[in-house]
């Protein structure tokens, strides 16, 4: 089936606003230039219940980018607008910055894959010293660099910005973004959720150390850092103390079986985490005496349910520790992922956010085998 031409796609979206229970718009990757934004803006003024508008993956500019912010100046009721992956650089998110000013509605922004640089970032400090709808704000891959970080993070601690989640990962920030996003951390009453993906996060950075005085966080991306065994030693004296951490993505760390025990030495005695992932380290060798620990600490845990890792021992463990029945009736899921299996990275799109996409790993013949190595232990 042949895919639509970007006035095809434009047509059938037009059409759809007739139909009053639709609230979003899925134009993306549709080949949409600026041209065919003017049909669109000028519909979407009449449709006040149009709440979410995806444009990513188009050929829009920093002219299409205008139009939208035209739209956004007259209050359209939009809360939601993804402009991942287009040509917009920091011009255009200086119009949208001003229109997004005195906005009451937009609470989702996302921008990753444009070429915003500092001077857009810049801009956006604009934005959020004085919207108070702006909630959700995705910046991945934008070309920021230790100076646009640091003036984002810097509006908002002064500003006190009601923004939940922030997503800085895969840009060029050095040693000064990342104490400016600690500063963040020490400081905001109302960050949730903290997405740092590929940024070369390393044991000893303040970002680990401010975890410790963050007030609201419950999810943390850390993926393809180089967090290492070091950074977990500091991570799990984060976790025996955290009350509201709920997700913890360490895939691709540098993590090897010590600083595996040393993080679920924490969780052992945390009961907020409820998802953890460890997959892509070097976890693959584990001694017995390791693995039995591993074990007791996943049967202490009441609230972890989902550990995702690459360590086919970490099945054995589950299967031969003592009491391991209950940690299937909590409904504990270990995804394991062989050495030797291709496995799609869980965050290659930063639009999606930070998503636990969990593999299922044959849930049900391991529900069995476990029960099955229950009953031989209670027959010994």
């Amino acid at each position: 089936m042949e895919q639509p031409t970007a006035d095809e796609a434009v047509a059938e979206a037009l059409s759809e606003l007739e139909d009053r229970s639709k609230t979003e718009i899925d134009l993306a990757r549709c080949q949409l230039a600026d041209e065919h934004l003017g049909s669109l803006c000028q519909r979407l003024r009449a449709c006040l219940h149009i709440e979410k508008l995806d444009l990513c993956g188009n050929r829009i500019s920093d002219a299409g980018v205008g139009q939208l912010a035209e739209l956004l100046q007259e209050q359209c009721p939009l809360r939601e607008l993804r402009l991942d992956h287009n040509n917009i650089t920091d011009k255009g998110v200086a119009r949208l910055a001003k229109a997004l000013r005195d906005q009451r509605h937009l609470a989702v922004l996302s921008l990753s894959y444009n070429p915003i640089g500092n001077d857009g970032a810049h801009a956006l400090c604009e934005a959020l010293s004085s919207s108070m709808s702006l909630r959700q704000l995705r910046l991945y891959r934008c070309r920021i660099m230790d100076e646009g970080v640091g003036v984002l993070c810097s509006a908002l601690v002064e500003t006190s910005a009601p923004l939940q989640l922030l997503d800085l990962g895969g840009n060029g920030f050095l040693s000064e973004g990342t104490a400016a996003i600690a500063l963040l951390l020490r400081h905001s009453e109302s960050l949730t959720t903290l997405a740092l993906q590929n940024s070369d996060i390393r044991h000893d950075d303040d970002i680990l150390s401010a975890l410790s005085d963050s007030q609201a966080l419950q999810v943390l991306d850390l993926r393809k850092n180089k967090v290492g065994d070091g950074g977990c030693v500091r991570l799990a004296d984060y976790l025996t103390r955290d009350s509201t951490l709920h997700s913890l993505d360490l895939q691709s760390n540098k993590i090897t079986s010590k600083g595996l025990q040393c993080l679920l030495g924490a969780v052992a005695v945390n009961d907020t985490l409820q998802n953890l992932n460890l997959q892509h380290n070097e976890l693959t060798e584990a001694d017995s005496h390791g693995l039995e620990l591993l074990a007791a600490h996943l049967r202490k845990n009441q609230a972890l349910a989902r550990l995702r890792a690459d360590l086919d021992e970490v099945e054995e463990a589950l299967a031969n520790a003592k009491g391991h029945a209950d940690a299937v009736n909590r409904r504990l899921s270990v995804s394991l992922v062989r050495q030797d299996r291709t496995v799609t990275p869980m965050h290659d799109k930063a639009e999606e956010g930070f998503d636990f996409s969990y593999w299922s790993f044959a849930l049900g013949l391991a529900v069995g085998a476990l029960l099955h190595a229950s009953v031989r232990h209670f027959w010994k």
